[in-house]
């Protein structure tokens, strides 16, 4: 599950991964897409040429112009680990979630 925020003019994206919260600024470092119009999902991986098996549940955020997939919390791609998309940790006090911007 994920929310929408605006901090001043940086729209984050905040999601709870496996307990642990994470905001993700809403664009997408390849092309300027608005990344956290989609929801964390997993992906499928090829651990051996003919093997097929899902990966990552609730860590996937998908680009939706180019596909791109990206990993959380760490925001890396999972095909070329120098394309990064901008996190801030975040915890939950309180009750209130707090992301550190």
């Amino acid at each position: 599950m994920r929310k929408l925020v605006r901090i001043g003019r940086l729209e984050l994206g905040v999601y709870n991964v496996k307990g642990q919260i994470v905001a993700v600024r809403n664009l997408c470092p390849h092309a300027g897409a608005p990344l956290c119009h989609s929801r964390a999902t997993g992906t499928v991986v090829s651990p051996a040429p003919t093997q097929r098996e899902w990966a990552y549940d609730g860590e996937i955020l998908k680009c939706p112009w180019h596909g791109w997939e990206f990993k959380l919390p760490s925001g890396e791609t999972l095909v070329e680990p120098k394309y990064k998309v901008v996190t801030f940790p975040g915890r939950i006090e309180n009750g209130d979630v707090v992301v550190d911007v």
